[in-house]
């Protein structure tokens, strides 16, 4: 069983706390959990329900068995979906995990409806977090529905493995976006959290739990806000039931995570990355705060792989996967030259062609190389001829393993017999 108790309010410093402790019987052990913000933010914390408890336990109770039992109500929109869809979603891409009771304590009041009119947009600066931005500025758009905060979570986005130096990391982001909110006039919603503390040791990947760790934190301000928009990862052109990447599917269950008072928005589902990338370098904002970089990430995560994080003296360090990815599909885009401001450019070119090959090798296998090989064929992009060159070397080698692994039949032999087989095939289907 996993025991979320009932949550309260703390007032520590400049900052207020949303906690609560939650007992996994599992591995024997409480964790006390929680959502912090600024003493401007305080008044809208929601300690009248455990939404944003559950949705982040969710993943770790399925994948350990363990039913929950809570101390206090859950918005019933949210538990109706999480009982009814979104369980039996994940269980089918999660054989070994179940699909758990949660049991709620009776009350007779109904939950308070907040009337939060705030709308809440992830403020990573990246391309899925720009375009979301940027198509939820524009003129035109549906009253109710304009971005008014720039939201930034301490959810995975700054690591989920050294927490302490995820913690810096995160400070950090705050300051990074800060020209961006000067810039716009939006204000920062800032939600510091420990909610990877849980998930720590635990056998439940990132990519599982992402989404719905992420979504957690606005679910404890539901009484400042009434719409978040959360950015999609994955065009639905590409969906797929993926058991170790959530975010393949989304479109699914994103829109269900909402509540009474909270509608979760899922922005430009239909979008591809390249798609994106087109849309949000026609702003002029882009070259000016574009962040894709992913270093910190990498240095906080599992792999501690600090590499790119101790050669960054840019916002963009310019050559982990993201800057990589980003910076060619701007070159071939004709935009790159507006980007030297933002990216370490001679980190690019260094790895660029090896970017270009691996791009080229694996266009069936990976969703974003198939798109940026689409746009290379689309903009008539000619190799380079170290990388034509690595192709071809490439081609051979893949030609010699399968030599191998055929070494020793004879094919004339085989020849002969499915000749045979097929010549007697057809005198039967004759008679």
């Amino acid at each position: 069983m996993l025991r979320i108790s009932k949550p309260w309010i703390e007032h520590k410093g400049d900052e207020f706390y949303l906690m609560a402790d939650i007992l996994d019987e599992y591995r024997d052990k409480t964790f006390r959990i929680w959502y912090s913000v600024n003493e401007e933010y305080g008044q809208f914390l929601s300690d009248d329900r455990l939404d944003g408890f559950l949705l982040n336990s969710l993943i770790y109770a399925m994948r350990t068995g363990q039913d929950i039992e809570l101390g206090a109500p859950v918005s019933p929109k949210l538990l109706h979906n999480i009982q009814n869809t979104i369980q039996p979603l994940f269980k089918t891409v999660m054989p070994d995990g179940r699909i758990i009771t949660i049991n709620v304590p009776p009350h007779t009041e109904p939950l308070e409806e907040y009337k939060g009119v705030a709308v809440g947009c992830g403020c990573s600066l990246g391309v899925d977090s720009m375009a979301s931005l940027l198509s939820h500025l524009k003129d035109g758009i549906a009253i109710g529905y304009k971005v008014s905060h720039l939201a930034l979570f301490n959810s995975c986005q700054f690591g989920y493995v050294d927490l302490e130096q995820t913690e810096k990391s995160f400070r950090q982001g705050i300051e990074k976006i800060r020209p961006f909110s000067e810039y716009t006039k939006l204000p920062i919603l800032a939600i510091d959290t420990n909610l990877n503390e849980l998930y720590i040791g635990a056998d439940v990947r990132l990519t599982m739990r992402f989404i719905l760790s992420t979504l957690s934190c606005p679910m404890a301000v539901q009484k400042l806000l009434g719409k978040y928009i959360y950015a999609s990862s994955y065009s639905v052109i590409d969906f797929e039931l993926s058991p170790l990447d959530y975010s393949h599917f989304e479109s699914a269950f994103v829109p269900l995570l909402s509540t009474e008072s909270l509608e979760v928005i899922l922005s430009n589902p239909t979008m591809t990355r390249v798609d994106k990338t087109k849309y949000i370098s026609k702003s002029p904002l882009t070259p000016k705060f574009l962040d894709v970089c992913c270093a910190d990430q990498k240095a906080n995560g599992f792999w501690k792989d600090r590499r790119w994080l101790d050669s960054k003296d840019k916002i963009n360090c310019g050559w982990c996967e993201k800057c990589l990815r980003t910076l060619f599909t701007l070159e071939l885009l004709g935009k790159l030259d507006e980007y030297h401001s933002l990216f370490q450019i001679d980190n690019y070119l260094k790895n660029r062609e090896s970017f270009i090959l691996n791009v080229v090798l694996n266009r069936e296998k990976d969703i974003f190389c198939k798109e940026i090989f689409d746009l290379m064929n689309e903009v008539g992009f000619v190799l380079p001829v170290a990388v034509k060159r690595a192709v071809r070397r490439q081609r051979i080698r893949s030609f010699i393993s399968i030599k191998e692994k055929f070494k020793g039949i004879n094919f004339s032999l085989v020849r002969h017999r499915v000749v045979s087989f097929l010549k007697v095939r057809t005198r039967k289907k004759s008679k």
